[in-house]
């Protein structure tokens, strides 16, 4: 059965159902429907007996408080008079027209109000944490029980509001190109005069009242030197303070549960997504998108492959294409080009490949070894990883410089990854590992000429012991084989793109 217009009445088992479509509310696919014979009003989850979420701090697309608001006052009007009572699907009843009627004005109001206030006073210049501050409800909404923030709150859904129209970015560029989170912790660190005294202020600030300032103050500590026992113990108390003390539910789990990761480390998740329904219940396409969004990127950069899928139960093909690190695939009934490899089978069947069963009873055509190509890129996702403590794998910056400058000349933002590069001057901050030694020779415009930089680039291969690139910087030509030189640092293949000599050159 689809329910596809407002107004749409069917008959399910017997009992009269009238529905009221409400897309783009608390969820992107919503509706609010009526039990006429029942004279029952069931409201999902658009009206509850608390502030709903903007944006769920587990992560989510922000909604639209604008449209939430607008099928609220909808529904107050196409309803009326149908109904004694209304619910909804996680909350308890409302007795009584007119105060259903009461109840969803005031919701109505609250999420349209924090709407409405939010881009004004965005107009006027502030951020989202500037207006989280300022934000106050109306207090007939504030002093309502059902308005309260017990699941979604004020201040996170107005930063919601203001991320959904601007984003992250707040217009002031000092935060525009921030160091992440590690090393900014330490040059934080270093300005407070080390971990002991930044530990020292931090006790001030609880002393004095300030957890919120202590929280960020002993955060820095920790991602400095996540060994630091006293901090990690001191911020534990913080969070535990603040968890105990919040009104809503989400932001007490997530304040207790960081205590917890302080003193006990992170705690893996049973999860378990092989459920069958579940799965059958997915589209190809998602199914595809799932492997595609756990593919290495860096990993299968010069990979280049194609597998076709056919479908028989769905009378489909799709083409998968792993080119440049990115897996994309399409639907397409008459490919112009052959593929590399193309198997011919059934959901069930392709549900059994994911699940490594095996290509039993599956039709072969080409090179079955592009499955396992493709397979050896897809990585499993982390079900226990830090949340407030450093991640062990993030990587420490690399500092070079071929020379001190007063400025520097040929800096360009566009470099890969993010990096700036530089074809003459100085070498800036990049990743760490051997990793951070690819993205430092990737993201940099090497042009053969300028002798400083392919210098300094060779003596990093000298330190990390990455013969296979130095050799090529050397003689500029293709790296030798695995065969020809051993690279105990991992082969890092550059290709040094001479064309864009003159971009670069222009820079300097």
């Amino acid at each position: 059965m689809d329910i596809t217009r407002t107004g749409q009445e069917e008959t399910v088992d017997g009992v009269r159902i009238v529905f009221q479509l409400t897309p783009g509310t608390e969820a992107p696919a919503e509706m609010n429907f009526l039990f006429p014979d029942q004279r029952a009003l069931c409201l999902a989850e658009n009206a509850t007996h608390n502030m709903h979420n903007i944006l769920t701090l587990r992560g989510a697309v922000v909604r639209d408080s604008r449209i939430w608001a607008r099928y609220l006052d909808e529904a107050i009007e196409f309803f009326d008079g149908q109904y004694d009572v209304a619910f909804a699907s996680h909350h308890w009843p409302t007795w009584g027209h007119d105060n259903v009627v009461q109840f969803l004005g005031q919701q109505r109001d609250l999420y349209a109000y924090m709407h409405d206030q939010t881009l004004r006073m965005l107009n006027s210049g502030l951020t989202g944490p500037e207006i989280a501050e300022e934000m106050q409800l109306p207090p007939a909404v504030e002093n309502s029980w059902h308005a309260r923030g017990y699941y979604g709150s004020l201040s996170h859904n107005v930063k919601a509001i203001y991320q959904r129209y601007l984003g992250w970015f707040n217009g002031n560029v000092a935060t525009l190109w921030e160091h992440p989170p590690v090393e900014l912790a330490k040059r934080y660190v270093d300005l407070a005069g080390g971990a002991e005294a930044a530990l020292a202020k931090a006790r001030t600030y609880i002393d004095d009242g300030d957890l919120r300032f202590a929280a960020t103050l002993l955060n820095h500590v920790i991602f400095a030197d996540p060994s630091n026992a006293d901090a990690k113990q001191t911020l534990a108390g913080v969070y535990d303070t603040l968890g105990h003390g919040s009104e809503n539910g989400t932001w007490r789990n997530f304040y207790l549960n960081s205590a917890m990761e302080l003193r006990h480390g992170e705690n893996a998740i049973a999860l378990d997504t092989t459920n069958p329904e579940m799965a059958m219940a997915l589209t190809t396409g998602m199914l595809l998108d799932s492997i595609a969004v756990r593919i290495d990127g860096p990993r299968a950069w010069d990979e280049d492959l194609t597998i076709d899928l056919v479908l028989t139960d769905e009378n489909t093909r799709h083409r998968l294409t792993l080119h440049n690190g990115a897996l994309t695939h399409r639907e397409t009934p008459t490919p112009k080009t052959p593929a590399g490899l193309t198997l011919t089978l059934t959901k069930p069947h392709l549900l059994g490949i994911l699940a490594d069963k095996g290509l039993d009873d599956v039709q072969v055509d080409g090179d079955p070894s592009l499955l396992a190509r493709l397979f050896s890129y897809v990585t499993e996702p982390d079900k226990a990883f830090s949340i407030v403590t450093p991640d062990d794998g993030a990587p420490q910056p690399l500092i070079l410089q071929t020379r001190p400058p007063a400025r520097v000349p040929g800096l360009r933002q566009g470099g890969r990854n993010g990096k700036p590069y530089s074809s003459s001057g100085a070498i800036t901050q990049v990743g760490g590992g051997e990793l951070a030694l690819e993205r430092l020779c990737r993201g940099v415009v090497a042009v053969f000429e300028d002798s400083e930089l392919v210098s300094a680039l060779m003596k990093v291969c000298e330190v990390v012991g990455c013969h296979n690139l130095e050799r090529q910087l050397v003689n500029g030509r293709p790296a030798p084989s695995d065969d020809e030189l051993p690279h105990p640092g991992g082969e890092v293949d550059i290709e040094v793109v001479r064309d864009e000599h003159d971009r670069a050159a222009d820079g300097r």
